[in-house]
């Protein structure tokens, strides 16, 4: 039990921050945006392309919401396993 808090107060923590972050012009061009999803997703968190888009924009970049949105549903759905505790 003390170990899922744990797990759970770390996710929330790690999602706090990465929520918080501003992106840089590189960051904004220079992102693989599928494994970006991806991990987040790992992480338990809620896609974040609006506002990544938003921030990119003020660079006159855009992520690929495309490429994100694929990796963040290959990454939720591997998140959901773990946490259900399914195998395969």
């Amino acid at each position: 039990m003390i170990r899922t808090f744990l797990t759970c107060a770390a996710i929330g923590l790690l999602s706090a921050c990465a929520s918080q972050m501003t992106l840089t012009e590189d960051q904004c061009r220079g992102t693989n945006w599928y494994q970006r999803g991806e991990q987040e997703a790992l992480m338990g968190m809620r896609p974040q392309i609006d506002r990544y888009a938003e921030q990119c924009l003020r660079f006159g970049a855009a992520p690929s919401e495309t490429d994100y949105m694929d990796g963040w549903a290959y990454g939720y759905g591997e998140w959901n396993r773990r946490v259900s505790g399914r195998r395969g």
